[in-house]
């Protein structure tokens, strides 16, 4: 229900599949268990116990990462608490601030969207919901609150941030409030999103329901001291500081254990791999292609526990060869696993050829800053690793050479107008992807519906021409050759056929901004 002000509702019975214990209480039976709950998620979640929470300052820019999946408030509660203004610190979303009004008799109405309005909650209900956002946290992390920790009792109940902001001196134009930084704290919502009810975000807030206040309290005071003001020390001005120091300790030495004994157990296992059959081999050697195209290069590596291929695309300049392209994006491989009990009886034994892939994508980008594939001379090159008389041994095998040239598959209809003019639409379509991928996420389909799986790199879509050129032949059999001028969103040439002339674009004379051209003799259409 609307700000949680009332629950289980107002409504008939709760679904089959609302809480257990919600079910039973609005069914008039009671069970003595807690209406909340929480617990850390050390162990679960988090290696250590210690929040790992960083700043940085550059300038009167203020960059500070509670290395969590934050939300709203949590941010807000920041940015407010550390900017120059004073007195502007945001607590948190409070409903009657948009989407409440009060009733002549103390009660509320609430709207939680368009034609879904909450009558009458008790103003009780939104005097603790307004608690719960705007009550100062502050100690409740004071040894002496334990007792009345979580307590929802209006007297005790602690709000969802302290008040503490930064003086004007020592705040920042710029706050910045980073998510996962360096590490992972799991969710962090804010008090009252935690105890309004059982959700998988409140499951992930790590350290309790004031995990935000926390976080946000630290990193208001490390922003502090890096604008001059007093300094803090995670270690000597955190009471648990020794504890977390100690189980740092602990942490780090039980990784160093772990990781001995992974590593243990998997040099044992690769000296129980089979030597690979014929590894450094190609196997299908890449066509030339034209732009808007791939080209693939297949061969034998070694077994996927000791290969992970590293493969280069290197384009010729002159007598040398230089890299173009690589995997961080452009070159996508693949490998060819054994399948059921055969297959893996073949890897096993070393009867089994382990066939890798790669791709390389010729086009033009959008956006165009991305560059164009430019035509010349490329190759493949490959380096990995492979078993080879019981041991673990590079190996390298290149590809021969393949071109990459102009896409002759621009096509157009010309069209004659009434006075015997040849026009051609200056706009250009490009493919949207291609055949023969082995790549299953490549959708080579060759339809012009919107796929999310066309090509690994940013095709562009639409083009324009850049020249077009119109071959005329007369009734006489003279042919001449007439320059078509861009007028609006088409090329015109002033051909002036008359009855037995004819008009075409030959093969190559039409040109777009980007080189390519048409492959094919288009006839203009009277």
């Amino acid at each position: 229900t609307a700000a949680d002000c009332t629950r289980p509702g107002t409504g008939g019975p709760l679904p089959l599949a609302a809480l257990v214990k919600e079910n039973l209480e609005l069914h008039g039976i009671h069970i003595p268990v807690p209406d909340n709950y929480d617990m850390p998620a050390f162990g679960a979640v988090e290696e250590n116990a210690r929040l790992h929470l960083q700043a940085v300052r550059l300038g009167d820019i203020l960059l500070a990462s509670c290395a969590c999946e934050a939300q709203v408030d949590l941010i807000r509660n920041l940015e407010t608490r550390t900017d120059k203004e004073q007195g502007n610190i945001w607590d948190g979303f409070d409903w009657t601030d948009r989407d409440c009004t009060e009733n002549a008799d103390g009660t509320w109405n609430c709207t939680l969207s368009p034609g879904n309005t909450i009558t009458s909650i008790p103003g009780a209900s939104i005097d603790h919901m307004r608690d719960q956002v705007h009550r100062d946290a502050l100690g409740w992390d004071d040894p002496l609150y334990a007792p009345f920790a979580n307590s929802e009792d209006p007297t005790d109940i602690k709000g969802n941030f302290t008040k503490q902001e930064l003086s004007p001196s020592l705040g920042y134009k710029l706050t910045v409030g980073l998510g996962h930084t360096g590490d992972y704290n799991g969710y962090t919502v804010s008090y009252r999103e935690f105890m309004a009810r059982d959700h998988y975000r409140k499951a992930l807030t790590s350290y309790g329901p004031h995990t935000a206040d926390y976080m946000v309290t630290r990193l208001v005071r490390m922003a502090a001291a890096l604008n001059g003001g007093p300094a803090y020390d995670p270690f000597t001005d955190e009471p648990l500081g020794a504890v977390a120091e100690a189980d740092e300790a602990r942490q780090a030495s039980l990784a160093v254990v772990a990781g001995r004994i992974a590593s243990a157990a998997y040099d044992g296992y690769e000296l129980t791999l089979a030597d690979d059959v014929d590894a450094g081999v190609a196997v299908a050697q890449p066509a030339s292609i034209e732009r808007f195209g791939a080209a693939t290069f297949r061969w034998n590596g070694g077994d996927t526990w000791v290969d992970n291929p590293v493969v280069r695309v290197e384009r010729r300049k002159g007598k040398a060869w230089e890299t173009f392209a690589d995997q961080t994006g452009e070159v996508p491989t693949m490998v060819k696993a054994p399948e059921g009990l055969e297959g893996f009886a073949a890897a096993r034994t070393g009867s089994y050829r382990w066939e890798w892939a790669a791709s390389f994508e010729a086009f033009d980008p959008a956006p165009a800053r991305i560059g164009q594939t430019p035509d010349g001379l490329y190759r493949f090159v490959v380096e990995g690793r492979t078993r080879r008389g019981g041991l673990t041994v590079p190996y390298s095998v290149a590809s021969e050479p393949f071109r990459v040239s102009r896409w002759t598959g621009l096509t157009t209809t010309p069209t004659v107008d009434a006075a015997g003019s040849v026009n051609v639409p200056v706009a250009v379509t490009y493919p949207r992807s291609y055949a023969g991928s082995p790549f299953p996420f490549v959708d080579g389909g060759g339809t012009d519906e919107i796929c999310a799986r066309c090509s690994f790199r940013p095709w562009a879509r639409r083009g324009e021409l850049q020249s077009v050129t119109v071959t005329v032949v007369r009734a006489s059999g003279a042919t001449e050759m007439v320059a078509a001028l861009r007028t609006g969103d088409r090329f015109v040439a002033a051909t002036a056929l008359a009855a037995g002339d004819r008009a075409y674009v030959e093969a190559g004379d039409a040109v777009d901004a980007w080189g390519e051209t048409n492959g094919t003799r288009l006839e203009a259409v009277r």
